[in-house]
Order: structure tokens, then sequence, then C-alpha cells
């Protein structure tokens, strides 16, 4: 169930992610999740919307890395306040 929420929310999992998975044949028989609020519906600061879409990317080749997040305009807009 938690993989179908994930889904619901960040989008499908690659279908390469899938094919080299173990459970490859349980991605078909997923349950349905209820709808889930998008980020956006839920988060105002587009920085932080920004930063988060960057860091729940479900590929891996597309995620932010650590260095990226503090380097990011969020966390240089919160750090400049101090």
């Amino acid at each position: 169930m938690h993989l179908a929420i994930i889904q619901s929310i960040f989008g499908p999992i690659p279908q390469y992610m899938k094919q080299r998975s173990k459970f490859k044949t349980r991605f078909n028989s997923l349950p349905k999740a209820q709808p889930q609020k998008q980020l956006h519906q839920i988060i105002d600061d587009q920085d932080l919307l920004d930063l988060l879409n960057m860091m729940f990317q479900i590929d891996h080749h597309h995620r932010i890395n650590c260095k990226q997040i503090l380097e990011h305009k969020f966390f240089q807009k919160l750090f400049s306040n101090f």
C-alpha cells in the first residue's frame, strides 16, 4: 500500500526500475491508493516546493544529492537570514 501511495503523489516508478527489481511481478498488483494531495496543494513556498520535488524523485539518477540540497536556493535564502 505504501508504494501505491508514493506513486499517487510522485508519479509512476520508472519501467527500468521495475524490471531490475526482484519483486517486478508485484508492481502489476499494487492496490489502488486513495487520491493524495499533491505537494503544490499544501506548500506555498516555491523554493521549498522545488527542493522537495528534486529530493523526492523516484529515479535516483534524477534525485538531487546532499551537496546540491545545501546549495539550493531554499537553503541559501534560509541561511542568509542568520
